[in-house]
Parts: C-alpha cells; sequence; structure tokens
C-alpha cells in the first residue's frame, strides 16, 4: 500500500468530491450560487460520514437540494478498480464492514437462498434482527449474559 493517501475525483461528482482509497469522502473548494441567485465560496473539508444501523459507512451529496446517499465502500471501490459486475457484492476482506480502506475490499458471489436472504456463497448463514432480539430475551428471561 503506498505511504501516502490517494485521491481521485467520484463520478458524477467531480469537481465536487473526492474520495481516498483509505475511505476518507471531501469536499472541494467551489462556488456555489444560492437560491437568491449570489455567488458564494465554499470551502472544501473533509466530510463525516453516518452509520447505518451500525454496519456499513453512508454519505450523502446534495444536488439541488436532493439528498444522494451512498455506500462510501462501494464509493471506493467503483472509483478505484471499476464497476461490481452483476452477481458480485463488495466485501470486507477483515470483516469490519466501517472499515473502507481499498486494501481491505475485495468481491463475492452472491446467491439468493429461498429465506429470502441474500448470502455470499463462501460465508455461513446469516440471521435477521428479530432472530437476534429473540435470542437475546431467551437469554435474558434464563438469565445468561
Amino acid at each position: 500500500m503506498p505511504d501516502t493517501e490517494q485521491w481521485l475525483p467520484i463520478k458524477g461528482w467531480e469537481n465536487i468530491y473526492e474520495i481516498s482509497d483509505l475511505g476518507r469522502v471531501r469536499s472541494l473548494n467551489r462556488v456555489v450560487t444560492t437560491r437568491r441567485g449570489t455567488e458564494k465560496p465554499v470551502k472544501g473539508r473533509i466530510l463525516v460520514k453516518n452509520h447505518q444501523n451500525h454496519q456499513f459507512h453512508f454519505i450523502s451529496f446534495a444536488r439541488r437540494g436532493k439528498p444522494h446517499p451512498y455506500r462510501v465502500d462501494t464509493l471506493v471501490y467503483t472509483t478505484f478498480v471499476g464497476e461490481i459486475p452483476p452477481g458480485m457484492r463488495i466485501d470486507h476482506l477483515d470483516g469490519d464492514k466501517t472499515n473502507d480502506q481499498l486494501a481491505n475490499l475485495g468481491l463475492v458471489e452472491i446467491e439468493m437462498v429461498s429465506d429470502g436472504f441474500h448470502r455470499s456463497k463462501n460465508q455461513a448463514g446469516r440471521i435477521c434482527d428479530d432472530q437476534i432480539r429473540e435470542i437475546r430475551a431467551l437469554h435474558a428471561l434464563n438469565g445468561v449474559s
């Protein structure tokens, strides 16, 4: 991995936003037109990523007041590697879904199973949030921590 962070423009948001191979997102210095029609300089900065259910990082850009949310891992992968082929999904090699560094991202095949869950062919089964809550309730009822 290079010693320095590498930045590239985000497709569709060129001259506005960039993403790094370390998974950081920044806005660029630019001039925007306000609703009143005046021009206003905006200083670029590193943007704060949001968590969705403590899993993946999301970032949201706005155009004409309309938000456009993106998963940060997807932006990193598609910007530095290319489009994700059909039937594939991004895999976090270390298992940490918040580690959006390019070196930690790879692709795995997806298969749809009869219960409606998407699973990678190389992973064990997953359980849904309702099942997790039920298991926790049973543990609490039986005094298991």
